[in-house]
């Protein structure tokens, strides 16, 4: 691997912070550099990672919104066919409220 030697200008502020950073970690400018460039790769990996965790949240938010919308149709659809039911079978639904009720009664007692 080819290595480049590169050089740049820095403004006194620049200078002070690099100077600090070399005696707070006890290396030289040059590992000062690289560190604070394998930094800023790691912020742009998080940033990628964090936008495509944004985008597949949207989809489970849409994934659910059409589950939601499905439960309610399917609520409509049921209480509608209850309705039906019960104009149909008055009779037969009242004999299977009792016959809960009495099952009902019976686990209660065994308990």
């Amino acid at each position: 691997m080819a290595r480049e030697t590169h050089s740049f200008r820095t403004t006194e502020s620049e200078e002070a912070f690099l100077m600090e950073e070399t005696e707070r970690t006890n290396t030289n400018i040059s590992t000062v550099i690289r560190q604070l460039i394998r930094n800023a790769m790691e912020e742009e990996e998080r940033e990628d990672q964090i936008e495509r965790f944004k985008a597949e949240l949207g989809k489970l938010e849409k994934i659910s919104l059409l589950i939601a919308k499905n439960a309610i149709y399917e609520k409509h659809i049921v209480l509608a066919n209850y309705g039906e039911l019960v104009k149909d079978n008055q009779r037969q639904i009242e004999k299977m409220k009792n016959k809960a009720k009495k099952l009902t009664k019976e686990e209660m007692e065994a308990i």
